[in-house]
């Protein structure tokens, strides 16, 4: 029974990193499509410049005084004929909502009727003389609200939704947007979240970075990418996400009592379109790229890590009908179960196997072989970092320095070993936080705006 016990716990790592390894796989196609279809990019745009759609980009607000002036800046800048900003200040304590009036022009306009999704009360709104920037501000709902009462008010025909702390590359927006132009029934196109380097100085906030670096590029690189393959992708970055703003209407917006606001609507998504049997493509663009704050901080990071993991449950919650339903495609054969096992699950078995397999092989009651074919199997992980670091720097080139590139492969060899155990141990605080916690609305979520 103890030998039987081993193998599973062994099994069970070797599968997981065994099914990153084919995600990786399909990444290369994903990826290499992606880049042959950006060498035509600028011949293409300057064809359609004319023709292409608007854009209401929605940036919720909570205590962001410090970085929404950047972010709008940001997304001003962005190289697109036809865009709207509106900023959604969600009943912020700080100066947030004087420090957007008094970097622009606006002047206070009449509450325009909305498209009908719920929200908390706006208590006043604001534009420039063009309509170019608007600013909204409500009574304190979560995220998730201020996100539907930015839709509510947006004219664009596409929505795309910005954290507040987050910034535009230049060409950001019609990477997102050329899909929706070759793509009539394109629903959500998801863009490349990248970090800046952390303001605060010292060793602990540089290796988080690194770390942080490599998660980003592991998960869009390649296991969203890899999705893009089998068009099974579930999860849609709340920092960065441009949608068909009919479509988020149609399936009533943002639910505000979701954990994880991004995820959850993205599965909504799937499951109307599948249940009308109407066809529709979700996307991850990788060469769509914002920047985000990295957290530079361990118990900032941890809070992260557990909030994502609560927000990931929650929705498995919300959809679990679909895990394993043919009907369902590849998200519900293959997607869903993969995060419900090994995400979900995952980190409870993972850390249960070795405290299971170091405590029998120090009493005597297993042979260290078995151990060490534990400690083995992590060297897949290694292997599936490098090629992600890999794909990445052919494909979308972004680690350009040498410093940068060793110091991600030092990451890439060492994280299964260490760091990846500290992620578990967040997960599985998260996973306990959502057993015990009632969720009343969507928090405000990277740095929890504590």
């Amino acid at each position: 029974m103890t030998v039987a016990i081993a193998w599973f716990f062994i099994a069970f790592s070797a599968a997981s990193l065994l099914f990153s390894l084919v995600l990786c796989a399909l990444s290369v196609i994903a990826l290499r499509r992606e880049h042959l279809w950006m060498l035509a990019f600028e011949d293409r745009i300057k064809e359609r410049w004319a023709v292409l759609p608007s854009i209401s980009i929605v940036i919720p607000a909570f205590n962001e005084e410090d970085s929404i002036i950047a972010s709008i800046k940001s997304v001003l800048k962005s190289r697109y004929p036809r865009v709207e900003v509106i900023v959604v200040n969600d009943g912020s304590a700080d100066q947030t909502l004087d420090r957007v009036l008094e970097a622009f022009p606006l002047k206070a306009v009449a509450v325009p009727a909305g498209a009908g999704l719920s929200s908390e009360p706006v208590r006043g709104v604001w534009s420039d003389q063009d309509g170019r920037i608007v600013l909204i501000d409500k009574h304190n709902g979560g995220k998730a609200d201020a996100l539907n009462a930015g839709i509510n008010l947006a004219r664009s025909p596409l929505v795309c939704v910005v954290d507040a702390d987050t910034l535009l590359e230049r060409d950001t927006l019609l990477q997102l947007a050329e899909p929706f132009f070759d793509n009539p029934t394109m629903l959500v196109a998801g863009g490349f979240i990248r970090l800046r380097r952390p303001e605060r100085s010292g060793p602990l906030a540089l290796v988080l970075y690194w770390l942080q670096e490599l998660e980003y590029t592991r998960s869009y690189g390649c296991f969203r990418a890899g999705l893009n393959v089998i068009h099974a992708n579930v999860i849609i970055s709340g920092a960065l996400g441009l949608f068909r703003r009919a479509a988020v209407l149609e399936v009533g917006g943002y639910d505000p009592l979701a954990v994880g606001e991004d995820m959850e609507l993205v599965l909504r998504l799937h499951e109307h379109y599948m249940g009308k049997q109407r066809s529709y493509a979700i996307a991850q663009i990788g060469f769509a790229v914002s920047r985000t704050a990295a957290c530079d901080s361990l118990d900032l990071l941890g809070r992260q890590r557990m909030r994502w993991q609560r927000g990931l449950l929650s929705s498995l919650r919300a959809y679990r009908s679909m895990v394993f339903s043919p009907r369902a495609g590849a998200v519900g054969m293959v997607a869903l179960p993969y995060l419900s096992i090994f995400d979900a699950l995952g980190p409870i078995v993972e850390v249960l196997g070795l405290l299971f397999l170091a405590g029998t092989t120090l009493l005597g009651v297993l042979p260290s072989s078995f151990f060490a074919m534990f400690f083995a199997t992590l060297f897949i992980g290694s292997i599936n970092n490098l090629l992600c670091l890999t794909l990445d720097q052919i494909y979308l080139g972004r680690q350009s320095s040498l410093g940068a590139r060793a110091m991600m492969w030092l990451m890439g060899l060492t994280e299964p070993f260490w760091y990846h155990w500290v992620n578990l141990w967040w997960r599985i605080r998260g996973t306990y936080t959502y057993l015990n916690t009632v969720q009343t609305r969507t928090a405000w979520s990277m740095r929890e705006k504590a």
